[in-house]
């Protein structure tokens, strides 16, 4: 077992936290900024999920995060081992659920498909079913009312991109939303409810045979928001093929500025993940930005 993928002090605190002796490992995926490995040991579980990233404080947050979810509402996310720094990384070790991630090659020519956006669209429905009487992070919501929350966020993000080197079309589409900010997301009367954060295809295992939904993992930034917040996430990737988002909408009723809100969260959280990891595709941002420039011109 070449054991210096992972290192010797990493193979050590998996036997130290879970009293196992690490049998193997093999990689299961690459992301920015780290790796998931599929880890057999000696004992019960007898193999896991092991998360190891290069900024051990989004470990500690999904941890965190992922604790606070599961706490709260069933909705498949994997059952937590634990979560510890080691030699400035870190790391996550999780329920292994067997399955796939579904992309374009998996599903495209799959007949059951609809089932499975089902699935995907009411477990999300599921999690928004939990509210609470305040907005902000789920460590802080001391916000009265979303417009609160978000404008501050909204302002970090927009102090942010006007000082990066992102191209001019998506600084202009970010200042137009932001100057119309109140008017767009103004939600007196929405319930605070719990969102997910990244709730999108690449965040979902799926059964290959069935089509179901067998669990989500990395939620990310998890906080109390207005019930229409993460619907963005269900219009990108193959989420669009899947028609996600129109099968929300057919469950759900929606708000007057539904679609341009999409949009504009859409966007922001996109500069939130420039501003969290240094790398963007720009012209994904420019085409964000020309949906949203065109849906408050339609919408205003």
């Amino acid at each position: 077992m070449p054991k210096e993928m992972i290192g010797d002090s990493i193979i050590l605190a998996i036997e130290r936290k879970l009293n196992c002796k690490v049998l193997n490992y093999s990689l299961l995926g690459k992301g920015a900024s780290g790796c998931v490995y599929k880890v057999k040991i000696d004992s019960e579980p007898y193999s896991f999920a092991l998360k190891i990233n290069d900024l051990p404080e989004l470990i500690a947050q999904e941890y965190k995060s992922m604790d606070f979810i599961s706490s709260r509402v069933d909705c498949k996310l994997p059952k937590l081992y634990f979560t510890e720094t080691v030699n400035g990384k870190g790391i996550l070790a999780m329920e292994l659920i067997d399955g796939v991630t579904p992309n374009s090659k998996t599903l495209f020519f799959r007949k059951n498909k609809s089932k499975l956006a089902n699935e995907i669209v009411d477990n999300l429905i599921k999690i928004h079913s939990v509210h609470n009487d305040k907005y902000g992070p789920i460590g802080n919501a001391i916000y009265a009312s979303w417009y609160d929350y978000y404008s501050e966020f909204a302002k970090e993000i927009v102090e942010f991109t006007n000082c990066s080197d992102v191209p001019r079309t998506v600084k202009n589409a970010l200042n137009l939303a932001y100057e119309n900010l109140y008017l767009i997301v103004n939600c007196d009367d929405a319930l605070s409810t719990l969102a997910h954060g990244d709730y999108w295809i690449p965040n979902f295992i799926v059964d290959n045979k069935t089509m179901s939904l067998k669990g989500i993992i990395d939620p990310f930034n998890v906080s109390w928001t207005e019930p229409e917040y993460e619907l963005f996430t269900l219009t990108v990737g193959f989420g669009k093929n899947l028609h996600l988002y129109d099968i929300y909408k057919s469950k759900v009723k929606t708000t007057k500025y539904c679609d341009l809100k999409v949009e504009l969260y859409s966007l922001f959280n996109e500069l939130l993940w420039y501003k969290t990891l240094g790398e963007i595709d720009f012209n994904y941002l420019i085409y964000r930005s020309k949906r949203l420039i065109k849906m408050i011109n339609k919408n205003l």
